[in-house]
């Protein structure tokens, strides 16, 4: 034996367990490794290592990754899977079904020469048979040769499928219990005996009527608990939070809602926890609206009992039957027949007393009409107390529950003994006829008698298809007598709606003689139509001669109107469906059969009535998201639901997500038969779920990149996020501020208006605005503009709040720099002000000696001139008399320099009243003014439009003389002089001003004439005092009145301007506020 034998003692070999025994004897020499003497040391090294280590251990080596594992980790490839196949072959070859997966992390490590770790990592293997989802924990470390470069994969790992799985169904147990608890509508409760506080899920609150905080104490609840269960309930509480009673809770009360009035009953159940001193310190539970089961509950008590005591007052042999087929109930009658006790008689045992010639064709007729639900009659012989065989005729009625589910059948048998003693006796003997009709009508008699005392509803008719009799139950029920009811007198109860389809379904019954079944709604004796089902059969002779027909009736009301109701919830279920989109989808599982609504299938892309195999469906499902879907289904088969969210690839390609919902029916061996459920398209909420989250991150981006400080607060004013900025001013960490509070880098002084101010804006809605100052890391402080928006959504409901804080300091600085300024400039203009009032009054005085003073000797040479040439004049030579026409004239015009002069001091001086007043009196009293001028010179003074406006009256009105007047008096000798005046109201926007504010409203009034105008570049100059464009030879005047007209403007906060050409007009263009008066 040499080094290359298999089974070669080689050291690095040996032990090793079942693995170091299939090493040593595999043929290595076929492999591309060849026999073990010619491997490198360094691969017996980590041979020698996996093969005595307890750990799981798997070894890929050389070009082709040969597989090498270990005792340890044999257990994972299970039985009949890769074990011991696996030992010695390429990796490729023994992992086919992972290597896509497993093959990118061995080339990773044999490449880079760096270890990976995986956690709970889920990769398939086959084992035990078939492929199976099994988790791992597992390293990938590279194993180097000789030359230093990595030449295999050791694997060390270990199996936490069950780890995993346990986990998942612990979280799959949370999802399901909130899921059961809002499927099933449950209230849920947990109570805190210490404190006497509860908190409640919002369902339970509404019931109860209680307010939305999350504690509530005890005694609010049992107030909507109503009067008549209050006691008790509070009773089974006490007698629940003691040790003693083992915890356990369960009661039945009604609920009153103190607010609307609304009583439920519900069902409670709850379980009360101890501590090791045997007090409760956790009482919790549910409860589930039962009001329906309970009222339904009652009816059948109420039902059942009034079943019970007709059924045990009567002499008919009355029993009841399961849905199995097994007797549950017989009545008094039958006891008394057989001599059995009710517990001899159920099941099956009351078919021991059958005649043994009997049994066996009942039973045939028995199952046959089990299997179809359908009912039937049948003749057989019992046998009595009295060990005799008495003859039994037995209409079995199938019943119904109110949701049409098949409950059994009801049995109604009389005594035919005799009826078929006299028909024996007939067959035996013609001469007996007689006496053997005497004993059917005898007979006859009878079953009329039991007839009568029969609970459903009997009637017969007779060859020419009208009825004949109708027994006391049907006439009890109608309120009619006998006669009333013969012939067709009894379809006068039937309701119009039916009464046609009634007689066509007996006349085409009676025409073939065959058996009818049909349902219609019949008068009670209250007036009230109820619904009834009529189950009649063709009578023959033992001849075989037709005798007519004979019904059984049987009130099925309250079924009917369960199945309507059931039907009005389909309809309703429909309407949400449509109204939510929601595509329904049925799957068998037993046949693979399948049913799609239209909206499914329109949800997939398909056309409306598109039939499709289970597997066509399966095939839109993404790659990636069917071993979430398996998962799901495996799930609902173990948990009864299903749930989950996957992507759809369509026929165009395009991919719609979807959430399935569904619920699982399993038949009596709790195995799954059909799944029921719906999907939902959510395309557009991942869309909107992903660009909220792609949107979040550039906000969290571009914050953390701004030097300003950002943060957010939710609607209730928490603060919940800050930029990076914050924590870098602050030099706090992000874990200092969430837990001792943002307000602790606020300046204390101004903590308290911050928290005020803040809480109104989040109170309101307002934007928040403050001032305050931030400590930064190096403990000074620094002013900062702090600003918050409310955002809110479509409904306007404040969702969240973003806020900015800037730093101001530089600006604050410089406002308190400015401020000190500002109060130095203040008295400075305190003094100038108060040498302005000296020198107002001293202009004053120069009026009152302008006034008085300087027009007294003008008045005196303006006297005595006009004397002298009212006297004289005509003694005065021609020189004389140019020189005294002077002397005039330079005292006239003083005079209206002096006057003018006074009048422009005035515009100041005088007391500025404001008046909302119509601008067109005043414009039509100056005209009057100048009446004689117009006149005289033939001209036209139009004004039209004139609005109103807050004017000085006085002053407005000396400002129309003025322009009216220049207007006049600067006019062309060629052609009529025509002034146009208009107004109009107007934003300062509408003019090009630069004096004008665009938001503000101003009354536009404009002067135009046709008079000498000027030019253009003496369009500022002519508002100058003394200003004049003309000798007083040519045009009188002293160069003041346009300046008047200025100052009058400016008075009322107003802008003037002018524009002109020379020999062709002027126009005057003035702006007052219309808005406001200062």
């Amino acid at each position: 034996m040499n080094d290359n034998t298999p089974g070669a003692p080689f050291l690095f070999l040996s032990g090793g367990g079942e693995m170091g025994e299939l090493m040593r004897r595999y043929d290595w020499g076929h492999t591309s490794l060849g026999p073990p003497g010619r491997w490198p040391q360094s691969l017996r090294t980590t041979l020698g290592i996996l093969l005595n280590s307890k750990f799981p251990m798997f070894l890929w080596w050389g070009p082709e990754l040969i597989c090498f594992y270990n005792d340890a980790y044999r257990p994972s490839l299970g039985n009949n899977g890769k074990h011991p196949y696996a030992l010695g072959k390429p990796g490729e070859e023994v992992w086919p079904e992972i290597w896509s997966i497993i093959k990118p992390l061995i080339d990773s490590v044999l490449l880079n020469g760096e270890a990976t770790w995986s956690e709970d990592q889920l990769i398939p293997i086959y084992r035990n048979g078939h492929l199976e989802d099994v988790y791992w924990t597992f390293s990938y470390s590279p194993v180097y040769d000789e030359s230093v470069t990595p030449a295999g994969v050791l694997v060390i790992c270990t199996e936490t499928t069950e780890k995993v799985r346990n986990l998942q169904s612990l979280n799959e147990s949370n999802e399901q219990l909130q899921f059961a608890i809002e499927a099933a509508e449950l209230g849920t409760w947990d109570y805190d005996p210490a404190t006497d506080k509860f908190t409640a899920n919002d369902r339970l609150k509404e019931w109860f009527g209680l307010p939305p905080e999350n504690e509530l104490e005890l005694p609010a609840a049992l107030r909507a608990i109503a009067e008549k269960d209050r006691k008790r309930i509070t009773e089974a509480i006490q007698t629940a939070l003691e040790y003693s009673s083992g915890g356990n809770f369960q009661s039945e009360y009604t609920i009153s809602n103190p607010i609307t009035g609304k009583e439920i009953i519900v069902q409670a159940k709850g379980k009360a926890r101890f501590d090791e001193n045997r007090f409760a310190y956790r009482f919790n539970g549910t409860l589930q609206e039962v009001t329906e089961q309970v009222m339904a509950r009652k009816q059948m008590e109420e039902s059942e009992e009034r079943f019970r005591t007709m059924s045990e007052g009567t002499d008919i042999l009355i029993a009841v039957g399961d849905e199995l087929g097994s007797a549950t109930y017989f009545n008094k009658a039958w006891m008394n027949l057989t001599g059995k006790s009710m517990e001899n008689l159920t099941a099956m045992k009351w078919m021991e007393l059958l005649h043994p010639a009997d049994r066996k064709d009942y039973v045939a007729v028995f199952l046959s009409k089990f299997e179809k639900k359908e009912p039937f009659k049948s003749e057989f012989r019992i046998l009595t107390k009295d060990n005799e065989y008495k003859w039994l005729l037995a209409t079995v009625t199938p019943r119904f529950r109110p949701d049409g589910a098949f409950a059994g059948y009801i049995s109604s048998c009389i005594d035919i003994t005799e009826r078929k003693k006299a028909e024996e006796t007939l067959r035996e003997s013609a001469l007996n006829e007689a006496q053997a009709r005497k004993k059917i009508e005898e007979s006859e008699k009878r079953f009329r008698y039991v007839a009568d005392s029969a609970p459903v509803l009997i009637r017969m008719s007779g060859t020419d298809t009208l009825y004949h009799f109708f027994n006391k139950a049907w006439l009890h029920f109608t309120g009619r007598t006998m006669d009333q009811e013969m012939g067709t007198g009894w379809a006068e109860g039937v309701h119009p709606d039916d009464i046609e389809r009634c007689h066509a379904t007996y006349l085409a019954s009676f025409e073939n003689r065959e058996e009818l079944y049909m349902e219609y709604r019949l008068r009670r004796y209250d007036g009230m139509y109820r619904w009834i089902s009529d189950h009649s059969t063709p009578r023959f002779t033992a001849e075989g001669v037709f005798e007519g027909y004979i019904g059984a009736c049987m009130d099925i009301h309250d079924r009917v109107i369960a199945g309507n109701i059931l039907k009005e919830n389909e309809e309703r279920l429909n309407i949400v469906l449509t109204a939510s989109e929601l595509g329904m989808w049925e799957l068998n599982l037993k046949t693979g059969g399948t049913h799609y609504s239209d909206r499914y299938l329109e949800i997939l892309g398909y056309e409306k009535g598109t039939v499709l195999e289970h597997a066509q469906l399966l095939k839109h499902l993404h790659p990636e998201d069917r071993p979430r879907r398996n998962e799901a289904f495996e799930q609902a088969y173990r948990t009864g639901h299903l749930q989950y969210e996957s992507r759809l690839i369509l026929n165009d390609q395009s991919i719609r997500w979807v959430a399935a919902k569904g619920k699982v029916f399993y038949n009596k061996d709790r195995e799954p038969v059909k799944l029921l459920g719906t999907i939902q398209d959510i395309t557009e909420e991942k869309r909107y779920r992903r660009e909220l989250e792609e949107r979040e991150q550039k906000f969290r981006l571009l914050a953390d990149s701004m030097p300003q400080f950002v943060w957010t607060g939710d609607a209730a004013g928490n603060l919940t996020y800050f930029n990076q900025s914050v924590y870098n001013y602050s030099g706090l960490m992000r874990e200092q501020i969430e837990k001792e509070g943002w307000l602790q880098i606020v300046h204390p002084d101004e903590r308290e208006e911050n928290v005020r101010s803040w809480m109104e804006s989040v109170r309101t809605g307002k934007d928040f605005l403050f001032e305050h100052r931030f400590r930064r890391y190096d403990g000074s402080y620094r002013w900062q503009l702090s600003r918050a928006i409310a955002q809110r959504d479509a409904n306007g409901t404040l969702q969240m709040w973003v806020g900015t804080s800037t730093d101001i300091e530089e600006q604050k600085v410089f406002t308190n720099e400015l401020e000190r300024q500002v109060l130095e400039r203040t008295r400075e203009l305190e003094q100038i002000n108060r040498e302005l009032e000296q020198m107002n009054t001293e202009l004053k005085s120069f009026a009152y000696v302008s006034s008085h003073d300087l027009q007294e000797p003008l008045r005196k040479i303006q006297t005595f001139a006009s004397r002298i040439l009212e006297r004289d004049f005509h003694n005065l030579s021609e020189s004389g008399k140019d020189y005294f026409s002077r002397i005039q004239g330079a005292a006239n015009r003083m005079q209206a320099l002096i006057e003018d002069l006074l009048a422009f001091s005035r515009v100041n001086s005088t007391e500025r009243k404001f008046e909302y007043i119509h601008l067109g009196p005043i414009v039509e009293d100056v005209k009057a003014e100048f009446k004689e001028s117009i006149q005289e010179k033939h001209a036209v003074v139009e004004s039209s439009n004139m609005c109103e406006a807050y004017v000085i009256p006085f002053q407005f009105r000396q400002l129309m003389q003025n322009l009216i007047g220049n207007a006049l008096k600067f006019s062309v000798s060629d052609r009529l002089p025509h002034v146009i005046i208009k107004s109009e109201i107007g934003p300062g926007s509408q003019w090009p001003q630069e004096k004008l504010s665009p938001q503000k409203n101003y009354c536009h009034i404009s002067i135009s004439d046709n008079g000498i105008g000027f030019e253009p570049r003496f369009n500022r100059q002519i508002f100058e005092v003394f200003q004049r464009l003309h000798t007083r030879e040519k045009y009188e005047g002293t160069g003041i009145g346009l300046a008047i007209v200025k100052k009058i403007v400016e008075n009322h906060n107003g802008s003037i301007s002018a524009s002109g050409q020379l020999n062709k007009g002027a126009t005057f263009d003035i702006f007052l506020p219309y808005d406001e008066v200062n």
